[in-house]
């Protein structure tokens, strides 16, 4: 153990701590946390009986007082006006989209947008091929 430097007259020996609580301090400072959390407790439950008193005043009828109707089940088959199966369904939806995918057709006549059918598109995909990209081209005095 190294010596750090002289001791004064009167100061404890080192290695040791001296404490003194004062059992005064303490006890005032506990009586005062008893009164306070003791008025906290008091203004709390003086203002849940205010505000529950006030929501019995307000408050709906108990739900036993009500008379309660479950909501009516969603109509998702058949459809209303439709004495159709989900497989007549599907089959109808199929039939249309093969119709839609197999025939020429205007998505948008004002802007001349048309479908055509998927195998005549795919005979012009491969009669003219993919549009390749294009880069621009580099500025003026820049290389690569």
């Amino acid at each position: 153990m190294t010596d750090a430097g002289p001791t004064l007259p009167g100061s404890p020996k080192r290695g040791y701590e001296i404490s003194r609580v004062s059992s005064r301090g303490l006890l005032i400072f506990l009586i005062c946390f008893v009164i306070t959390a003791g008025v906290l407790q008091l203004l709390l439950w003086l203002l849940m009986g205010r505000l529950y008193r006030s929501n019995e005043r307000t408050a709906p009828a108990p739900w036993s007082a009500v008379a309660v109707t479950p909501h009516p089940q969603p109509p998702l088959q058949p459809s209303p006006g439709h004495n159709t199966t989900p497989p007549q369904d599907w089959q109808t939806m199929r039939d249309q989209d093969t119709r839609i995918l197999s025939t020429y057709g205007w998505i948008d006549r004002r802007n001349q947008i048309a479908r055509i059918p998927i195998d005549r598109a795919m005979d012009l995909l491969l009669q003219r091929g993919l549009p390749v990209a294009t880069q621009p081209a580099p500025p003026e005095g820049r290389t690569r």
